[in-house]
Order: structure tokens, then C-alpha cells, then sequence
């Protein structure tokens, strides 16, 4: 027997479909989290075994973060409506360009970092360090809002839109320094930065036309 998609598993308690949405966000916001600190030891594992450059092993960190937590958000709408959700070839794809695109993001920024000072430190890039970060949760929220059922897509909603706030000043705290052109080695930086934007924004804008149209 199909388990009723407005109870939640654990104690079947009848819940409201509000806070049903609220509890896979919360719990896929926790998954998204959690991937971080398991990945990094398991790369570094891989790289004991297979010695990378330093700025490819945090491309591929990146990337597998992001595709771990958008699986880890099935596995949290599971627990949370009971049952697996439909996903898409689209939404797939677009969890796969963002993951590619957050792993080109901090691989490019790091390798730009350290030709530039001889070391990579956030410190030294300010905001442009979370921006990876950013891309990462706006690919997983937009994953989210395209496998969604339509009353609950609102949740992972909230967090595209966030993202993509805070995503546009990260960028657009960069536009002051392209006055005086751009630096050696910035080129690919900007390049990424752009892809960045406009993958942001694609996101954004699908996912309220996701929602628009049910």
C-alpha cells in the first residue's frame, strides 16, 4: 500500500502540506551540509591514492558535493512524502551543469589565486571565495523546485531565489575592479564568472516558471 504523501513517516502524524514542505527543506538543507565534511575526507583518501593538482582536486570536491546533496534531497523528500519523486532528464541535467559549473568556479578561482600570490586563501578573494557555494546550493534548490510536487516546490523556491540574491552581489561586488581591465591570468576567472551569472539566472528564472506552470 502506497504510503499517503501528506504523512510524514516518522510517527505517521497527518501534517499540514506547509510544514511537510518545511521539513524536506529542512532536511535536505542538512544533507547539503553534511556532504561537505564526508566528501573531504573521502577525497583525501583519493588523493593519497592519486596525487592531483591542488585546484583539480577542489573542482572535483565540488562537483561530486553537489550531485551527493541532490540525491540526498530524494532521499529526504522519501523520508519526508513517502515515496520517490519523478525526476526529469531536464532536472538532471540542470543538477549537472550546475555542479559543473561550481566545480570550474572554485578550481579557476583557486589556480588564479595562487599565481597571483603564491597561495590560496579566502581571505585573499573575499566574497568570490563563497561563490562556488552559492552556485552549489542554487543548483540543488533548483533541482528541488523541478522534481517538487507543485505545493510543496515553494520551500526549495525560497532558496533559489536567496541564492540568487546573494550570488548577484557576490558578482557584482567584482564589476569596480574590471576598470582598470583585466589582470594576467584573469582571463578563464572571468570567463567562469560569466557562466556563473548566467547559470544563476537561468535558474532562477526556470524555477518560477516551474512553479508558475505547475
Amino acid at each position: 500500500m502506497q504510503t499517503d504523501s501528506r504523512r510524514l513517516l516518522v510517527g505517521r502524524l497527518p501534517l499540514a502540506p506547509w510544514m511537510l514542505a518545511v521539513a524536506w527543506g529542512i532536511l535536505s538543507f542538512g544533507g547539503f551540509v553534511g556532504a561537505v565534511s564526508t566528501l573531504v575526507w573521502l577525497l583525501g583518501q583519493l588523493q593519497q591514492i592519486v596525487a592531483l593538482p591542488y585546484p583539480m582536486n577542489l573542482g572535483i570536491w565540488a562537483f561530486a558535493w553537489v550531485l551527493s546533496s541532490g540525491g540526498l534531497a530524494l532521499v529526504a523528500a522519501r523520508l519526508v512524502f513517502g515515496e520517490w519523486l519523478a525526476v526529469r532528464p531536464a532536472a538532471w541535467l540542470m543538477l549537472l551543469i550546475g555542479a559543473v559549473v561550481s566545480a570550474a568556479t572554485l578550481s579557476i578561482l583557486a589556480d588564479w589565486t595562487i599565481a597571483k600570490f603564491g597561495m590560496n586563501d579566502s581571505e585573499l578573494t573575499g566574497a568570490m571565495s563563497l561563490l562556488f557555494a552559492v552556485i552549489a546550493g542554487v543548483a540543488v534548490a533548483g533541482f528541488g523546485v523541478q522534481v517538487a510536487p507543485r505545493w510543496a516546490a515553494w520551500s526549495p523556491l525560497v532558496a533559489v531565489v536567496g541564492g540568487a540574491a546573494i550570488g548577484v552581489a557576490i558578482i557584482l561586488s567584482n564589476v569596480p575592479g574590471l576598470s582598470d581591465g583585466l589582470g594576467r591570468h584573469s582571463g578563464p576567472l572571468a570567463v567562469v564568472t560569466v557562466a556563473a551569472a548566467a547559470y544563476i539566472g537561468a535558474v532562477a528564472v526556470t524555477s518560477l516558471t516551474r512553479l508558475r506552470r505547475g
